[in-house]
């Protein structure tokens, strides 16, 4: 197979559990970002985010719109 100019993204989860939530906030405070080099970063989430993040609606509403009114100008 020819894999010349393909790109291929990987992805690793891990799960760790902590027993003590005040551990698992400290964990993602420091974790959370970490670099390991350029092209590879941490992100660290609590599974309380993750309820949080299932009630987010598949579908998206388009904001509204308001009417431009200009205000008073500011130049002389």
């Amino acid at each position: 197979m020819d894999y010349k100019g393909k790109c291929f993204v990987t992805k690793l989860y891990l799960c760790i559990y902590v027993w003590v939530f005040r551990e698992a906030q400290l964990a993602r405070k420091i974790g959370n970002g970490f670099n390991f080099d350029k092209s590879h970063k941490l992100v660290v989430n609590i599974f309380d985010d993750f309820e949080r993040y299932m009630k987010v609606p598949d579908e998206s509403t388009a904001a509204e719109t308001k009417p431009y009114t200009p205000g008073v100008s500011l130049l002389p």
